[in-house]
């Protein structure tokens, strides 16, 4: 969930992206989904923007709404990324569930204002950075485990719960989460930069280990990709769809994940190889 949510005319958008994919994306989810990609704000009606945005803003969520010059700084700067932005955020906010997420974007999307969800920051690629300012979604309050299904093996968790956090709880039921991308990674940034990890050849990636999704699109709207069973193939593969996204389609604000028995015995090895090669066929040769 971590990249610019904005608002432009989606004629303007086809008009310099002409390529099948955004023309999908404008037939299946309307022009106001596809607005969430790119905005320009005149300039001119900024101030009385900002102020109109900022009082509905302030007024919904009280003390989860900062407009405090160290706030913007945290996350308009990101300390682990080479990528810079020419700007900070106008504000951000602290959403505690789906509804919420959903009455900031209606707020956004009337004032056309950008949208930047934001997890734990720990991405390299500079995801969270505000290049057109507007309204960063610090999800970290939400993070809750809603269910855990033992006998089905998955779980339903909100996007600010970290994968190392999700393991502890689990272990007691002797399962895991796979996907290892780096210590705290947070779940919705993981879906939304479809991440990997030291585990993925046996695992897979995070495309293969996600079931659902709630996502808020650009006008408010609440969908959910799919369903928990897991034999379904009706209709659009929207869960594939919205992992690796990287936030340019939706806010994520649930998600069902695959989880995995802890294996009985685990061992670390350090073998050394003379070429690159050599290391590669022992992978292979391991995997067979």
């Amino acid at each position: 969930t971590n990249s610019d949510h904005c608002q432009d005319n989606s004629s303007h958008y086809i008009q310099n992206n002409s390529n099948g994919l955004m023309f999908f994306l404008l037939m299946l989810f309307g022009p106001t989904a596809l607005s969430i990609v790119y905005s320009e704000v005149d300039n001119q009606n900024l101030e009385k923007i900002n102020k109109a945005a900022h009082a509905e803003l302030q007024a919904l969520l009280g003390s989860r709404y900062s407009i405090e010059p160290a706030e913007l700084h945290q996350h308009g700067k990101d300390p682990h990324s080479y990528h810079s932005s020419p700007q900070l955020p106008w504000a951000v906010v602290y959403p505690k569930s789906t509804q919420e997420v959903s009455e900031i974007t209606k707020i956004c999307s009337k004032y056309r204002i950008c949208m930047v969800p934001c997890g734990s920051a720990t991405s390299l690629e500079g995801h969270i950075l505000s290049m057109r300012g507007g309204v960063c979604f610090n999800m970290t309050f939400m993070n809750s485990i809603k269910e855990i299904h033992t006998n089905d093996m998955d779980c339903v968790v909100e996007p600010g719960i970290t994968y190392n956090n999700l393991n502890d709880e689990l272990r007691p039921f002797n399962l895991f989460f796979s996907p290892d991308p780096g210590p705290g990674a947070s779940i919705g940034g993981m879906v939304g930069t479809g991440c990997s990890g030291t585990n993925a050849v046996r695992y897979g990636t995070m495309r293969d280990n996600v079931l659902n999704l709630t996502v808020v699109l650009a006008d408010g709207r609440i969908i959910k990709t799919a369903q928990r069973a897991k034999k379904s193939s009706a209709g659009y593969n929207l869960t594939q769809l919205f992992i690796g996204s990287e936030g340019t389609l939706g806010i994520i604000t649930e998600a069902t994940l695959k989880l995995r028995p802890i294996p009985k015995n685990v061992g670390v090895a350090v073998c050394n190889f003379d070429s690159i090669n050599d290391a590669s066929n022992s992978v292979i040769e391991i995997m067979k």
